[in-house]
């Protein structure tokens, strides 16, 4: 008799139970992936080939009234995937005359720019002795664009049953 009473308490507790189900609709969020374009600013990659600038100094002719040139050179490299506005400067002295130069030239995107800039000087400078007191190249800052991944919660919803574990 006692096995029949555990069965009858057992039936009425699971029926008693699942006799008020219901299937409702709940929400719930789910984080989905979208695609969006970025701005951001970086400086773009350069090298300078054979790492050196280079000069020269060309005579002039004084019967014709020509003041020699001091002459320099560079070649910069755009490693960047873009093109920008690079700055070549360069201070050379000799025996106390002073050459500064400030050269700005466009590069396209992964190529080569060469600065050949002259300088007009006194016919009785810059013959030795020259120094490079300091160069370099500044390279420009550009507005790059790239399509960056991203999440956003988006409500959803579903069916359940009361009577399942998973339905608040």
């Amino acid at each position: 008799m006692k096995p029949l009473l555990i069965f009858s308490a057992l039936g009425v507790i699971i029926f008693s139970s699942c006799k008020n189900c219901v299937t409702k609709t709940v929400s719930y969020i789910e984080q989905e992936p979208y695609q969006t374009t970025e701005s951001k600013y970086e400086k773009l990659d350069y090298h300078i080939s054979d790492n050196k600038i280079h000069y020269s100094r060309s005579d002039g002719a004084v019967l014709v009234d020509e003041n020699p040139t001091l002459n320099i050179n560079c070649s910069v490299i755009n490693d960047g995937k873009a093109g920008g506005e690079f700055v070549l400067y360069a201070i050379l002295t000799c025996q106390g005359d002073k050459v500064e130069i400030r050269e700005s030239k466009y590069i396209s995107a992964e190529s080569t720019g060469d600065f050949i800039v002259s300088k007009e000087i006194n016919p009785y400078s810059f013959k030795s002795d020259i120094e490079i007191e300091d160069w370099g190249v500044l390279a420009p800052t550009v507005k790059v664009e790239e399509v960056v991944t991203k999440y956003k919660d988006v409500v959803k919803y579903r069916q359940c049953n009361t009577c399942d574990g998973d339905c608040p």
